[in-house]
């Protein structure tokens, strides 16, 4: 059976948000819920609509995204899941008969993970897979390191053995605000002998206006060398001796270049 497990956090996401997202999605698959608020900002009864159709867990305490998903993994193998799909709440996965194409190929263990295009709600711009079907391990961490594959996890159909396979080898306890997505999968593909992809899009990225980034100039820059940091350790554990360090140094300085040029087009206050 396939997981999908939305991230909601009650702290700074509306019910209309999730609403969006489960108004969308089939009964083709187990649906978790997982609240990052923690609990003294949850509220009594809260998801009570919800739990006929979804399986709810409330964090303890706030985790942010990267562990709130390890959460949702654990409860989806605990149900007997065998692949596994993340969201963010209020974002739309077309789950149609093309969408679980690709979930059966995973599932049937022909290929460790699929990917599809994601648009956003605001833009008709398309992101794709360059790859298609993949079955060089080499090839495909290169694509993941260089960006020329997509790094976010909400474009993904992954096989639940090896996500958590990525969480307790390298991940078990990281928490991170900034590039989440991209620590996960540069571990995942260390695991990964095969990808294939769709070529029509099946996730929406909704964009609903604020953001919760900051704006103040000095978070986000301490929180960027933070994130390069963890970045930079984790590339050279995993991929020293797999590719030139000249190389692997050029893949992480413009990655976070080009993440920090998107998210704040500020790159050159950045110390």
């Amino acid at each position: 059976m396939n997981a999908i497990v939305i991230t909601h956090c009650q702290a700074f996401d509306s019910k209309e948000k999730l609403n969006r997202t489960l108004s969308h999605l089939s009964n083709r698959s187990t649906i978790i819920i997982v609240d990052d608020s923690g609990q003294d900002k949850c509220t009594d009864g809260y998801y009570d609509e919800y739990e006929n159709r979804c399986s709810i867990l409330v964090l303890k305490y706030n985790k942010k995204s990267l562990q709130a998903r390890k959460r949702g993994a654990w409860r989806a193998k605990e149900i007997g899941c065998d692949t596994i799909q993340f969201i963010d709440s209020g974002d739309i996965l077309v789950d149609d008969d093309e969408y679980y194409y690709l979930v059966n190929l995973i599932r049937k263990d022909e290929f460790d993970f699929g990917i599809y295009p994601q648009i956003t709600n605001l833009s008709p711009d398309i992101y794709y897979s360059r790859l298609g079907t993949c079955r060089k391990p080499d090839r495909i961490q290169r694509s993941i390191l260089e960006m020329s594959l997509s790094c976010s996890m909400c474009m993904k159909v992954y096989n639940i053995d090896l996500v958590l396979k990525v969480y307790e080898n390298w991940l078990d306890d990281w928490e991170v605000y900034d590039l989440d997505d991209y620590y996960f999968n540069i571990c995942y593909a260390k695991l990964s002998n095969s990808l294939t992809s769709i070529q029509s899009p099946h996730y929406i990225y909704y964009i609903d206006g604020d953001s919760n980034t900051p704006k103040d100039l000095i978070e986000v820059r301490n929180r960027y060398n933070e994130s390069y940091k963890l970045i930079k350790t984790l590339v050279h554990e995993l991929y020293d001796g797999v590719f030139p360090e000249e190389v692997l140094n050029y893949w992480i300085n413009e990655r976070l270049k080009t993440y920090y040029l998107r998210m704040n087009k500020d790159y050159e206050h950045f110390q």
